[in-house]
């Protein structure tokens, strides 16, 4: 199946950019639940202890603990090269900062997975009717996010689970699940990993 300019047998590289609590659950959790290799995008004391330790440390909502060991964590965007799958984990008011770092880790082809709270600057983008293309200006008021995150590339998310960072390097998934889009490489990638939800 061919997707995005992709086959399935094609990815082998995923990127979480903000591995806190949702980025963390989820990094950790497709590093434990198939071969792709995992880099993660961490900061501060947080990806101090990620390194420290070989890895983040999965708490599930049963109290069952993982040491992800499959990562890789860094805060350096320059040498990555590209990814075939990008996760974008950052809170929402976040992202025009880093839009410019995000293009330079894709490909034409990448797929982008935005998971944020509440409605995406790209919410209008190809939807038919009056607001067909229309970007939410007070989300993205300056258009550094679709001047540098290529539109036609995104695949919506919706993360419905509670995570939490309980201390650096540790991520505790509360309760919930996730959404799977109707994509079929997001429906491999994502009940790969959360097939026991």
């Amino acid at each position: 199946m061919c997707v995005f300019g992709m086959y399935l047998s094609d990815i082998e590289r995923v990127c979480v950019v903000g591995a806190g609590a949702i980025g963390g659950l989820l990094g950790g959790r497709i590093s434990l639940r198939t071969d792709l290799k995992v880099t993660l995008i961490a900061r501060g004391p947080h990806l101090r202890e990620i390194l420290k330790n070989g890895g983040l440390r999965l708490i599930e909502s049963d109290g069952s603990e993982t040491l992800c060991t499959r990562v890789t964590a860094t805060d350096k965007w320059e040498k990555l090269g590209t990814f075939d799958i990008v996760i974008l984990a950052v809170k929402s008011h976040g992202l025009a900062a880093i839009a410019h770092l995000v293009q330079k880790i894709c490909h034409e082809n990448t797929i982008i997975i935005p998971v944020q709270n509440g409605i995406p600057w790209w919410y209008f983008h190809k939807n038919g009717g009056t607001l067909d293309g229309r970007n939410l200006t007070s989300i993205d008021p300056e258009g550094k996010l679709s001047k540098y995150i290529p539109l036609d590339n995104i695949v919506g998310c919706i993360a419905f689970p509670a995570a939490e960072v309980v201390s650096p390097g540790v991520v505790k998934h509360v309760e919930g699940k996730f959404h799977v889009p109707p994509s079929i490489i997001i429906q491999y990638i994502f009940r790969s990993c959360f097939s026991a939800w």
